[in-house]
């Protein structure tokens, strides 16, 4: 493949992403065909054929594009500050607020897929740390699982309410969660 080949690849598939994110908040997942999305890339069926299958593909393919890209800036952080590496994370999801937006509230079985991507990513952290689960009160599956589906639950709140709050903050407040749980939060009397 050329250079000229290879830029042209990226062009046309950067032109269906942002098709594809725009058709997702416009017209819902299950409503966007390929005519539609070729016809808002600018580009033939043909050519949308030669990159992807269909739209689940492509969805699949932005999400693990966009992973990707946030798990190689993942790997420059220092990890002196675990403030640092969420803020990264809510600074990522800004980026691509639209994405994750639709990712979140209209594609079916992508927020199962997410949230068992965030369980890997904490048992991986939580394992760095020197998590011992023979230890562990709970069943760590559990545990993971909430933490997860809490994160999940903070990031698409953030999204949903226009990030008012800056990404800093927002990762913050998520850590205070997680570690302090929201009924302290909340200064409710403990069960």
């Amino acid at each position: 493949m050329s250079q000229n080949d290879d830029l042209r690849v990226r062009r046309t598939r950067k032109m269906l992403r942002d098709a594809f994110i725009a058709l997702v908040l416009e017209e819902g997942f299950e409503a966007i065909t390929v005519n539609m999305l070729a016809e808002r890339a600018m580009i033939n069926r043909a050519t949308f054929y030669r990159h992807y299958a269909d739209k689940y593909e492509l969805a699949e393919r932005v999400y693990a594009d966009l992973t990707a890209e946030y798990m190689a800036s993942v790997q420059t952080l220092d990890a002196t500050d675990p403030v640092d590496g969420w803020t990264l994370l809510f600074a990522h999801v800004a980026e691509y607020a639209d994405f994750y937006l639709a990712l979140l509230s209209g594609i079916p079985h992508f927020q199962e897929r997410v949230r068992d991507q965030i369980e890997v990513q904490l048992h991986q952290v939580f394992s760095g740390m020197g998590l011992n689960e023979a230890q562990v009160d709970m069943p760590l599956p559990l545990s993971l699982r909430y933490l997860a589906a809490a994160q999940m639950g903070i990031v698409q709140w953030w999204l949903e309410t226009g990030r008012a709050i800056p990404a800093r903050q927002m990762a913050q407040y998520l850590l205070q969660l997680h570690a302090h749980g929201a009924i302290a939060q909340l200064g409710l009397p403990k069960f």
